[in-house]
């Protein structure tokens, strides 16, 4: 599964939101319609930025291990709080009959900033960006601020790149 663009989309009022025709199409072709949801953060450019990640729970279950135990992979007290911490994170959602997925009111609250006009956190207006086997859910303007960030350390790293050794 390729999940590729960005989308402009709303969270309604119920904390509601549509998931953009082409990652529908991902979905559907997989045969899959429960996904999980989980709070993140990025501090690309050196500022903290709050977002949402959504992912099919087939993938989550390969990514995190889900059939493999703590012992089984011999990790360190550490190393299971945090995969305790990721588990307990996580909420999964249902694609409902309109291809919407509701987005629990706590998940809301520690996904980012609380938008100052309406109270709200991640705000109305959200971008969905692909990423892979992911699709991020963003503040508007955080997304904003994140891809100028982005952009600015790729164009140092192609600079780094192209001089002469």
């Amino acid at each position: 599964m390729l999940f590729t663009g960005t989308y402009r989309h709303t969270i309604d009022a119920k904390n509601r939101l549509a998931i953009p025709v082409a990652f529908r199409k991902q979905l559907e072709q997989a045969g899959e319609s429960t996904l999980v949801v989980r709070p993140r953060w990025d501090n690309t450019g050196g500022l903290a930025r709050h977002y949402l990640e959504l992912m099919p729970l087939s993938y989550f279950q390969k990514g995190t291990g889900f059939a493999v135990t703590e012992h089984q992979l011999n990790l360190s007290a550490a190393e299971v709080d945090l995969v305790d911490a990721t588990y307990a994170d996580v909420v999964l959602v249902t694609l409902d009959s309109q291809n919407r997925i509701l987005i629990p009111e706590d998940v809301m609250l520690r996904a980012g900033q609380e938008d100052p006009l309406n109270k709200r956190f991640l705000g109305t207006n959200v971008r969905m960006a692909g990423h892979r086997d992911r699709i991020t859910v963003w503040n508007e303007s955080d997304y904003i601020e994140y891809v100028k960030a982005r952009e600015a350390k790729k164009a140092a790293l192609q600079a780094a790149a192209d001089r002469p050794t």
